[in-house]
C-alpha cells in the first residue's frame, strides 16, 4: 500500500519541535518501507471564483502482476 500526504498550513513552521521530529520519523519509516509516494505541505487555498473550480476524478491503478 502506498500513501500521498498533503498538509494545508498557512503558517510557516507551525509545528512544535517534537511534532516536526515525529513527522520526520514517520516520513523516514514510510520511505524505507516503500509506502510513501509524496509528502509535502501546501499553503491554504485562496478564494476562487466558482467558474474556475473544476473536478478531478481519481481511479485505482491496475493490479500489479
Amino acid at each position: 500500500m502506498q500513501f500521498l500526504f498533503s498538509v494545508i498550513d498557512d503558517r510557516t513552521a507551525s509545528g512544535t519541535p517534537e511534532e516536526m521530529a515525529a513527522i520526520s520519523q514517520l516520513n523516514e519509516r514510510m520511505r524505507a518501507a516503500g509506502q510513501r509516494v509524496f509528502a509535502g505541505g501546501l499553503a491554504a487555498p485562496r478564494p476562487r471564483p466558482p467558474s474556475t473550480i473544476g473536478m478531478v476524478a481519481a481511479s485505482r491503478p491496475p493490479a500489479q502482476q
